[in-house]
């Protein structure tokens, strides 16, 4: 899953639209975990692991990384390799959407960047992710299909062209987390995030669109920036957000 692109169509960009990315995985670097070099962390959904990286060398931490993507994978791996933490860092091919490989209360927290979109069951997710939280653990996840406005179906059509998308109304994200005996501690808006995202994507593609056009073919090309121009449009008329939520496992019994 990528957690840089507001269509959430795969892990790999090219690097026309890796730079555009920049914002995102600046904000990924927060440590909203509050997690140190004794803690462990899992990310779900890590995608090519430009976020999990990022938060090992903010905090020091351990960090497993799971997606179901082989290729991303494998580069996640390779980049912790290059970048000098390969010892603090795991990544393992995982179906991230059922039941997970590990123990209880296996980590110090749990992250998911724009990507729970893709997982079927909302309510089943959030209790998969406490099962794996030690007390006061933390979780840390955006979701980018909150519906906040009117949307025309044809628009929904073009936002979902690159496979399963589960869109929540205002407030299914805390009961979710209240409902897997989580505390909510933050909530922040960040739609307007995905806004400059959009635009800066669609306008890097134009720059490179000669390029991206025999890659991808010129339907390929326009289907994608279509996808870019209704991300943005969404986005800035507020109609579609994305939040960011921080919640806490108790240590009460």
């Amino acid at each position: 899953m990528c957690q840089t692109d507001p269509g959430g169509a795969g892990w790999h960009r090219r690097k026309a639209e890796r730079r555009s990315c920049r914002p995102r995985r600046a904000a990924a670097r927060r440590n909203s975990l509050a997690v140190g070099r004794t803690s462990h962390v899992l990310d779900v959904c890590c995608g090519s692991g430009g976020p999990a990286l990022a938060i090992i060398q903010r905090s020091g931490c351990r960090l497993t990384g799971i997606d179901r993507e082989n290729a991303a994978i494998a580069y996640a791996q390779a980049q912790a390799s290059s970048r000098g933490v390969a010892d603090r860092a795991t990544f393992a091919v995982v179906d991230c959407g059922g039941p997970l490989p590990f123990e209880d209360r296996s980590f110090d927290g749990l992250v998911c960047v724009d990507a729970i979109l893709h997982l079927r069951d909302r309510f089943g997710t959030l209790r998969e992710w406490a099962r794996l939280l030690r007390d006061k653990g933390r979780v840390a996840f955006t979701d980018v299909a909150v519906i906040t406005g009117e949307i025309a179906k044809s628009e929904l059509d073009i936002r979902t062209t690159s496979g399963f998308f589960l869109f929540v109304p205002p407030g299914l994200n805390e009961a979710a987390i209240g409902a897997a005996g989580l505390i909510v501690l933050r909530v922040d808006d960040r739609t307007a995030g995905v806004a400059e995202i959009g635009a800066r994507m669609h306008a890097a593609r134009i720059r490179h669109a000669a390029v991206l056009e025999r890659e991808e073919g010129s339907d390929g090309f326009r289907r994608r920036q279509d996808l870019y121009t209704i991300a943005t449009d969404l986005a800035k008329s507020r109609r579609l957000s994305r939040f960011l939520y921080v919640a806490e496992k108790s240590d009460l019994p």
